[in-house]
Order: structure tokens, then sequence, then C-alpha cells
């Protein structure tokens, strides 16, 4: 029988833990959008592979009066190994 990932990770780490949060982004326009969107060297999205006129009327539902609105779902997972104790927060 072959281990799931979270078994082979509990043979390895003391504890884990997965932190989920939203990540709200706001723009004032389609032009700023795109030059994040575009400045992200590890998204690897080029302006020539892009749709924009589709990408825009995606772009358009965002809108929430005169801001363009985005929520991101994120998570990061943690990894604790040996007797390490955790940090307290301050």
């Amino acid at each position: 029988m072959q281990k799931t990932f979270r078994e082979i990770l509990q043979d390895i780490f003391a504890s884990a833990r997965q932190i989920r949060y939203n990540l709200r982004l706001q723009f004032a326009d389609f032009d700023a959008f795109l030059k994040v969107i575009l400045s992200n060297d590890k998204a690897g999205i080029n302006i020539e592979d892009m749709d924009i006129n589709f990408v825009k009327e995606l772009f358009e539902q965002a809108r929430h009066k005169n801001i363009f609105e985005f929520e991101q779902v994120r998570s990061v997972d943690l990894y604790r190994n040996g007797n390490a104790t955790p940090a307290t927060a301050s």
C-alpha cells in the first residue's frame, strides 16, 4: 500500500499546520491591473498570450463602484521538525 503525501510528511516532521487566508487586491482600472499582473515575473504571463478583450470582460465583473476588487484564496503549509519550540506571537 502506498503512503499518502500527508503520511510521508508525518514520518519526516514533528508537526505540520496549514494556514489559509484571503488576499484582497484592488485596482483603479484595467491598466493598473495589467501593470501588476505583467510585472510579476513568476507568473510567466505575457500580454501576447492574453485575449485582452476576454480578460477585460472578466475584469469588469469585479467592479464595485469606482474600484475593481479581487480576492484570492491563499494557503501556506508550515512544517516543524525535531523538538523546535514554536515562536510566540508578539
